[in-house]
């Protein structure tokens, strides 16, 4: 049996089983961390983390909404990558919320932490005092009406390194390569950066 190297291991439990069947099949796992952001940490239980992002082309106003929400185990259990048409991109930063809550109550979860790395929107949903963008008030419409679907929301900001899957599955959905929502296994075209993040779906080996 190989040696195995681990670069800024956080040691969970969930970590450690994978890095011991990498190391039975004689490969050397690592913990990639990208631009100095580490893997996003999975959610407390028994919330469900929900990450949007969106992506859009001023000159065609073509848009893109990636999302994707993981266990409590830090496994992605469904996601989206949808197209659409937007006047700017804070409508689609916006908009990408309302998508994700969506998803998230169709699937039933109660609890959920959903982040983005569009701070103006979630300032506008962490106070309700306050008078948002007029361009993204019907959106924020529609998310009060979707939060009694849900018994906890909480929101917060992240860097953009740290929302890489979601903002990956944007950028694929703006230039119309991957359209569509998924559960349990994600387009391949995104298995890569999940894998990166140390959150794949359920594992294959």
């Amino acid at each position: 049996m190989s040696s195995g190297k681990l670069i800024e291991v956080t040691g969970s439990g969930l970590l450690f089983m994978k890095v011991l069947r990498l190391l039975s099949r004689k490969v050397t796992p690592q913990v990639i961390v990208m631009n100095g952001i580490p893997p996003p940490p999975p959610p407390p239980f028994p919330f469900a983390k929900v990450n949007v992002d969106g992506a859009w082309d001023d000159s065609s106003h073509k848009s893109g909404m990636g999302i994707i929400i993981r266990n409590h185990r830090g496994f992605s259990i469904a996601g989206a990558s949808l197209h659409g048409i937007h006047n700017s991109v804070i409508e689609v930063e916006a908009d990408a919320v309302v998508k994700g809550l969506q998803l998230a109550a169709h699937l039933k979860i109660q609890n959920i932490l959903l982040e983005s790395d569009c701070q103006e929107v979630i300032r506008a949903l962490e106070d309700p005092k306050l008078c948002p963008n007029w361009r993204i008030s019907p959106m924020i419409d529609k998310v009060n009406h979707l939060k009694p679907l849900f018994n906890g929301i909480k929101w917060f900001w992240i860097p953009r390194q740290a929302n890489r899957v979601a903002d990956a599955a944007a950028k694929l959905a703006k230039l119309r390569l991957c359209s569509q929502d998924w559960a349990n296994r994600p387009p391949t075209s995104l298995l890569s950066i999940l894998r990166n993040d140390e959150l794949p779906g359920p594992p294959s080996f």
